[in-house]
Order: C-alpha cells, then structure tokens, then sequence
C-alpha cells in the first residue's frame, strides 16, 4: 500500500526553502554593516570595541545556539564544544585564562608565556582541532544520509565559515599591509574593523539559525518515523 507523507514531513517542503534561511542571515549581516557606515566614527568605534555591543551580542547569539543544540546531546556535542569555544573568545576568555591568548601565535613562539603554559594552551587548542575534524566528518555523513532539505544547514554553516575567513583576513588589515609599505588612511582601517565585528556576529547568526534548522528537521524526522512506526 502507498504510504502517505506528512506535510510536516522535510522531503514536504519547498526546495527553495533550503536557500532562505542562509539569504535571511545575508540580508541581516550587510544590513547591519550598512547601518553601521552611518554611524559617526566615535559611535562606530564605541560600538565595535572590546566588550562593545556588538561583541557582547555575538557572544549572546552563541549561547543561543549552545541552548538550541542541547536537547540532542551526544549526537551533536563537537559542535556545541566548538560554539562554547567561539562564545568564550567572544568573551575575551582565552585571554584572560592565557598569557597571550589562547588563539595568538605569540602564545607558543617567543618567551612571553610560561613553557607549563605553553604546553597547557597547546593541548587545549589541539583539542579544539580535533574537535573541529570531528565535527566536520559528522557532518559529511550526517549530509551522505540526509535528504536535499538539510541543504539549508549547510549553507548556513558555509555561510559562517565564509565570515570566519573573510573577518580574519580584515582583521588588522593596516597592521598585515604595513611590512609591503602599504599605509591605509583612517577610514579604511575602520571600514576594515567594522566588516570583522559584522562578519564575526554574522558568522555566530549564520551558526545558530543552522542549529535552529536542524533541531527542527530534527523533530520533525522524529516525529514522522513515530509515525511511520504506529502505522506500521
């Protein structure tokens, strides 16, 4: 006998719908950028500091994703470690727990931390990598698996891993310049600090509207095998 399929089942829903939620974070991230260009360069720079707003708000989105992925446990808990780690940095915490910060290249060459320190940070960020590997590798399986709709999660959590590298490379663009004799003017270097501060709250937005798609489709797979189940 065929087998009806739910409305709320995932393979139910708009294709073009996996492309929304990642155009959502877009529009949001440059909608924040733009309104942030009008600000006068005291408020702007007020708002991008240490501990500004906007860090203070990036950190928040984290804990909200951390909150979403929580229910499922141990299935997804390399991604929840890697987020805790992206609020702590957010929070300036490995700054405050490490001599010269947790993800600064300084902590491990030269003499400024303490060898014991040095070993300590380094077993904590190797760590990390291996955390971030294993979530990576979950996730291709997890995607081998899955039906078309989960393309939404992924391209939301493309979309972050875009933000991260991109903010990266705008991150002291004046100080990297420098050495090739290149000086940029003022406003340049703060258009540069005010795209990093976006892209990074864009990066946490990115990952937590991910993580609010998949428990979704996540509950809804649940429910509908139940379901299937009672019918037999």
């Amino acid at each position: 006998m065929t087998r009806m399929i739910s409305r709320d089942d995932p393979r139910m829903a708009r294709p073009v719908a996996s492309g929304n939620y990642a155009l959502l974070c877009i529009i949001v991230t440059m909608t924040i950028f733009i309104v942030l260009l009008f600000f006068e360069d005291t408020q702007q720079s007020a708002l991008l500091q240490e501990g500004g707003a906007l860090e203070t708000a990036t950190a928040l989105i984290y804990l909200v994703a951390i909150a979403l992925l929580l229910p499922a446990g141990a299935d997804v808990w390399p991604f929840i470690v890697l987020l805790l780690a992206f609020c702590m940095r957010e929070f300036d915490m490995d700054k405050l727990l490490f001599t010269e910060g947790l993800f600064k290249s300084r902590q491990y060459i030269g003499g400024g931390a303490p060898l014991v320190e040095r070993l300590l940070s380094g077993a904590l960020l190797l760590g990390l990598i291996i955390t971030g590997i294993l979530a990576t590798m979950r996730s291709i399986r997890g995607l081998a698996r899955r039906d078309s709709h989960f393309r939404g999660v992924t391209l939301c959590v493309g979309l972050g891993v875009v933000l991260a590298i991109t903010s990266k490379m705008a991150d002291g663009l004046g100080r990297k310049l420098a050495p090739f004799g290149v000086e940029l003017p003022g406003w340049v270097d703060l258009l540069a600090l005010t795209y990093e501060e976006v892209a990074e709250f864009g990066m946490a937005f990115s990952f937590t509207v991910a993580a609010f798609l998949f428990m979704r489709l996540r509950k809804r797979g649940a429910a509908n095998s139940d379901v299937d189940e009672a019918r037999g």
